[in-house]
């Protein structure tokens, strides 16, 4: 039975106090990283790299954004696409309200120029709880000001916008002599996962709904859209590549190692859309038996987050 193992969570930090850099303390945050580390046993590759290809790159994750006009300086040296830039990549919390729209107005009354940081990023007057308030989106020069008048909350996935990738994953595979076997004659069942986020996300966080979305996109699966041709079942699953396709075929071998033949194909690798087939006289109830087992062992995997 599929299990996780050995799972240890870590805040990194960065401690300056007694090195000659101390005051530059305040502008590091407090935490930087958060790492949660586990071992996925009793597993299969299949389900492995579906956890993996999820969290990094398949889930819906808020960002914030404007658009380049909003975005309207005194400074001539500022440039607006820079801002934009880093206006996305700051790591917000993933419960905010999409529907609120904030806004920056700075100006400096400094002699010299200073850092515009994340913390100027306001709704009605007030910075936005549970993001790191040091990020700096640009620095501007005595005198000047930045306003940003309309930032939005998106959502996006990052298969098609990578800057929205919610964590670094190290992952790696356990059980297998990559020396003296090859890869190909493989079939590892261990695997280690190391999950980093920015510190103000929680990795368990996006654990569970990286188990979650895998369930809905199953979920989502019209078992009706197929056609059979020379006693072939062909199922097409719109918004799919290869984590679900993948995961079908492997789980339904599993089921029925006798079966004939199963495996899944992507038609052109700019389409997310890929192809299941399966050659048995009972295809669609292996198809449901292998939905069902998915969903229970991704359940199991759920309890440890």
């Amino acid at each position: 039975m599929v299990a996780i193992k050995n799972v240890k969570r870590s805040n990194n930090t960065i401690n300056l106090s007694k090195s000659k850099y101390k005051e530059f303390q305040q502008y590091v945050p407090s935490i930087c990283h958060k790492t949660l580390e586990f071992i996925l046993a009793d597993s299969n590759y299949s389900l492995a790299n579906a956890l993996r290809r999820t969290l990094v790159n398949e889930l819906p994750i808020n960002y914030l954004t404007a658009s380049l006009t909003d975005i309207q300086s005194s400074d001539k040296y500022i440039i607006n696409d820079i801002i934009k830039s880093r206006l996305e990549m700051i790591p917000i919390p993933q419960d905010i309200d999409v529907s609120k729209r904030f806004s920056v107005k700075f100006e400096n009354n400094s002699e010299t120029y200073c850092n515009v940081n994340s913390s100027e990023i306001k709704y009605k007057g007030k910075s936005i709880d549970g993001i790191c308030s040091e990020i700096p989106l640009c620095s501007i020069n005595s005198t000047y000001v930045l306003t940003i008048s309309d930032i939005s909350v998106n959502t996006e996935y990052g298969y098609n916008n990578g800057k929205v990738s919610p964590a670094r994953i190290e992952y790696e595979i356990i059980n297998h002599d990559m020396v003296n076997n090859l890869s190909t004659n493989s079939d590892p069942s261990e695997f280690r996962f190391l999950i980093e986020c920015p510190g103000v996300y929680n990795p368990d966080y996006f654990m569970n709904l990286t188990i979650s979305e895998l369930k809905k996109r199953l979920d989502n699966i019209d078992i009706s859209n197929h056609v059979i041709e020379f006693n072939v079942f062909k199922l097409t699953i719109p918004g799919e590549t290869y984590t679900i396709g993948k995961l079908l075929s492997r789980y339904i071998y599993d089921l029925h190692p006798s079966i004939d033949y199963v495996n899944m194909r992507i038609p052109h690798p700019s389409e997310r859309l890929c192809i299941l087939d399966i050659k048995d006289s009972n295809a669609i109830k292996l198809l449901s038996d292998a939905i069902i087992k998915i969903k229970k062992d991704l359940d199991i995997l759920s309890k440890s987050f």
